[in-house]
C-alpha cells in the first residue's frame, strides 16, 4: 500500500536513532537506507553544518524533514499540530489520547472520506470526458472523408490497400500511433519501428471492427468512442474514464490463427476442459 513507504521510513529512523545511543556515528549506508541523501562521510561533519547544530540534531532534522515530505505527499489532509503532538507524546512515553477502538474508527472514517472524494472526482472526469467525446464525434463526423459506422466508430481512409480484409479471428500485423484528440501520444509502434502482431478479437472493440474494414497496405485513422475503447475505466494517466481515442493504423499483414493443439491419442477430446 502507498502509505507503507513512509511508515517503513519512520520505523527505520527509529531503529537508527536507537543505534546512536552509544554515541556511534551513523554511517552513510544507514542514512541512505533511511532515505536521507548523503554524498560522503565527512571527517568533521559539524564544520559544514548550520551554526549550533550538532551531528545528532542534524541527523534528527534530516530524518524529520524527509519523513515530513513523504507524509505531506501521501496525506496532505493531516492536521500538523495534532500530528506533532502525537509524535511528541509517543517520544515522551505518554499514552495515546485515543484507544484502539477510537483509532480504528477514525482511520476507517478518514479512508472512507478520501475514497468518497476520489470517487466524486473520478465521476466528474468521466462525465466531462464523455461530453467532450460526444461533441468531438458530432463535429468530426461532418468532415469530408470521415465515415461513421452503426456502432459509432468513425474512420478516415488515409491510404487504400489491396486484397481481402482480415476476419475477426485472424492475427494481424499492424503499425499504429495512438493519441488523444488533443494530440497527446499514449502509445505508438513508431518508437520501436516494428509492427505489432495481435489477435484481432483480443483488442478493444473499435480496433476489432476498424481493422476488418481494411485490407493489406491500407492506412486508416480511427476515431474510437469510449464505448468501443475502454469505457468508464481509467487504464493509465493519459487514458482516463470515457476517453475517446484516435489511432492511425497501417495494416501490414494478417493470417489465420494456428489450429488448436490436438488432444493426445486415446483422449476423449470432448472431456478436455
Amino acid at each position: 500500500m502507498k502509505h507503507s513507504r513512509w511508515l517503513f521510513c519512520a520505523l527505520l529512523a527509529s531503529g537508527l536513532a536507537q543505534a546512536d545511543t552509544a554515541n556511534q556515528d551513523v554511517t552513510a549506508a544507514d542514512a541512505a537506507a533511511a532515505g536521507v541523501a548523503v554524498e560522503a562521510v565527512a571527517v568533521e561533519p559539524v564544520a559544514s553544518l548550520p551554526a549550533g547544530m550538532s551531528n545528532t540534531s542534524a541527523f534528527s532534522y534530516a530524518m524529520g524533514h524527509n519523513f515530513g515530505k513523504r507524509v505531506s505527499g501521501d496525506l496532505p489532509e493531516l492536521d500538523l499540530e495534532a500530528f506533532q503532538q502525537a509524535m511528541s507524546d509517543a517520544f515522551a512515553g505518554k499514552p495515546s489520547l485515543l484507544d484502539e477502538q477510537q483509532t480504528a474508527m477514525v482511520v476507517n472514517n478518514f479512508n472512507a472520506q478520501r475514497e468518497a472524494r476520489a470517487q466524486e472526482a473520478f465521476n466528474k472526469v468521466s462525465q466531462e470526458n464523455f461530453a467532450r467525446a460526444e461533441a468531438f464525434l458530432a463535429e468530426n463526423g461532418k468532415r469530408k472523408g470521415v465515415k461513421t459506422t452503426p456502432s459509432g466508430l468513425q474512420y478516415e481512409v488515409l491510404a487504400k490497400g489491396k486484397g481481402k480484409s482480415p476476419a475477426r479471428t485472424d492475427i494481424v500485423t499492424a503499425h499504429y500511433h495512438g493519441t488523444l484528440p488533443d494530440g497527446t501520444v499514449f502509445d505508438s509502434s513508431r518508437e520501436s519501428g516494428q509492427p505489432v502482431d495481435f489477435p484481432l478479437d483480443r483488442v478493444i472493440p473499435g480496433w476489432t471492427e476498424g481493422l476488418q474494414l481494411m485490407n493489406r497496405g491500407a492506412k486508416y485513422k480511427l476515431f474510437v468512442p469510449p464505448a468501443l475503447a475502454y469505457g468508464a475505466r481509467a487504464i493509465s494517466p493519459e487514458i482516463g474514464p470515457n476517453q475517446l481515442l484516435v489511432f492511425e493504423v497501417e495494416l501490414v499483414d494478417f493470417k489465420a490463427p494456428p489450429p488448436p493443439e490436438s488432444a493426445p491419442e486415446g483422449t476423449d477430446a470432448n472431456a478436455v476442459k
